[in-house]
């Protein structure tokens, strides 16, 4: 059941080289040069889908937290915009 100890020995060798190279970011200032070029043609260019609306880029390890965040980010905006935010 399961891969053999030469293909486990061979996941176990990839996986920690790719941790090595694409550790998780724990603090938004924090950042690896692929994701700022991303940002960068997202945000800017011919048929770039940010273009002219968008200002920043959110990345987000996957599905349901990238919703969560994003409406936590529509309702700032419009507590923010209709003066409903507390100081």
């Amino acid at each position: 059941q399961g891969p053999d100890q030469a293909l486990q020995a061979e996941l176990a060798r990839v996986a920690g080289h790719a941790l090595g190279r694409w550790g998780h970011v724990m603090f938004p200032e924090n950042c690896h040069a692929p994701a700022v070029q991303l940002a960068g043609r997202l945000l800017s260019g011919a048929h770039a889908p940010g273009e002219g609306w968008a200002a920043r880029v959110f990345y987000s390890d996957d599905g349901s937290t990238a919703m969560e965040v994003g409406f936590k980010m529509a309702f700032r905006k419009f507590y923010r915009d209709h003066g409903l935010l507390e100081s």
